[in-house]
Order: structure tokens, then sequence, then C-alpha cells
């Protein structure tokens, strides 16, 4: 059966969480700016000290489609939805097709008077980590073999993210110094011992948070440089340049704000 709203976490799909659950609405919010200010001593206007992407939360409503006399399986039903909310992890609905949103905390509904068989309840799904919604197939760019050169990536989305990258030593022998410049972001290493055939990864957990490794060892403390490789939507110039050449790949995933 094909639905008008559907809303998932992860491969759960609420409306298969029980039969008597009818989707009425899927929100996919807007992420909320909170801006900075202090007063101007002229006596009029402000000026602005910090802007900052806050949190987005994202809202599906449902119903229960059961008589009120069934009480019984009308709480099963609910219980059900929460169940299903409590996953948390990746959600995606109808409406905002291509994109997800990694969720950090669930609103439960209130639950009410299950006799009211009329009531709608909405569930609330908090993005704080990473307050966007996010592109579900990134942007991705190979090159097979590069030593020193500038490599061009699209960057989709509304505003700044973070750029993943993986370099992997094609030299069979030892790369020690590698430099990445992105969108006037550099991480430089001078000691990086990356072996032969071992892999770099410049990654980001669902929390947004920059992890840098060489298998399973971080070497996030040999970085140098720009706290994070940042990048502006649009098109973007990546340059790299190592002591040896080394196959490598770029991914943006765009972050939307509605």
């Amino acid at each position: 059966m094909r639905l008008s709203r559907r809303a998932t976490l992860g491969k759960s799909q609420l409306d298969k969480a029980h039969d008597a659950i009818v989707i009425r609405s899927v929100e996919p919010g807007k992420t909320e700016k909170k801006i900075g200010t202090a007063q101007r001593m002229n006596g009029f206007g402000s000026r602005i000290t910090n802007r900052n992407w806050n949190m987005v939360e994202a809202k599906v409503t449902f119903a229960i489609n059961l008589p009120k006399w069934e009480l019984e399986a009308r709480q099963e039903a609910y219980d059900a939805a929460c169940k299903w909310a409590l996953r948390k992890g990746w959600l995606t609905m109808t409406g905002n097709a291509g994109r997800r949103l990694y969720v950090d905390e669930v609103v439960l509904p209130d639950r009410g008077d299950l006799w009211d068989w009329t009531k709608e309840y909405t569930i609330g799904f908090q993005a704080y980590n990473v307050p966007y919604w996010q592109d579900e197939e990134p942007e991705q760019v190979v090159v097979n073999k590069i030593t020193k050169g500038s490599v061009n990536i699209t960057v989709p989305g509304h505003v700044d993210t973070v750029l993943d990258a993986v370099f992997e030593n094609k030299s069979g022998k030892t790369i020690n110094k590698l430099e990445i410049k992105a969108d006037g972001s550099t991480f430089t290493f001078t000691d990086l011992a990356l072996g032969g055939s071992d892999k770099l990864e410049i990654s980001h957990g669902t929390n947004g948070i920059l992890q840098i490794k060489i298998g399973n060892t971080s070497v996030l403390a040999k970085r140098k440089g720009a706290d994070d490789l940042i990048v502006r939507p649009g098109s973007r110039t990546v340059t790299v340049t190592a002591e040896r050449a080394g196959k490598l790949t770029l991914t943006a995933a765009g972050r939307y704000i509605a």
C-alpha cells in the first residue's frame, strides 16, 4: 500500500509498528538560529555578537484507528508508537526526499484519555549535535592517483558542512607529510607515519565530531591547522600536497535548514 505520509527510523516505519496507527502529518521543521546581541552605546540599535544554528525539531502526528471502547488495543497502539520513536537514529519522512535527520532526543506525546477516539498524538524528533537535515547520498569525488594537485567538488545544501576525506597510500612507502586545504581550512601532518598501503580517514560521526584515523588508531593529535575541514555550498576546490602518491576520496553531505 502506497501511503501519502510515512516516517521511518532506520529501516522501521511508524505505520508498521501497529496496524491501528494512521499518520496524519509529517513536518520536517526548521533549524532554529540564535543570535547574540549587545546594545550600542549611542542609545539605539544593537550589534550582533554571535550566531548559532541551535536545534531542529521534526514532528510526526498520528491517530489510532480503533473505536474508543477498545481501550486495551488503543493502549497497545500508543505503546507501539512510543517504542518505535525511542529507537532514535536516522529519521526520514515523505515530503523531504533524499534527506535524513539524526535524532538526538525524542519528545513523546501525552497519552491523555484513550477513550477520546478523535485524539491525535504528536512525536517530536530533535537534532542538536548536527541540527540540520542532511543528504542521504553525499556528493563524492574520487581521484585514483594524486601527489600534488587540486580537486573540485560540488557541495550541496543551504549552509556550511564538513568535508570527509580518505587518502590511501599507493606508493608502498611511508608517508609522513600530507596537507589538505579546503575552502580556507587546512590540515597539516608532518609525522603521519602512514604505511605503504594504509589509509588516512578523516570522518565525522553522527554527532558531527571530527575523527582522524589510520586503521583503528586515532591520529587526531597529529593534525595541525584548522579545527575542522569546513566547506560552503557550491563548487569548491580541495588542494592536496603529499610526500608520495595516493588515492583520494572526498565526501560532502549537504546540510539543510528547512
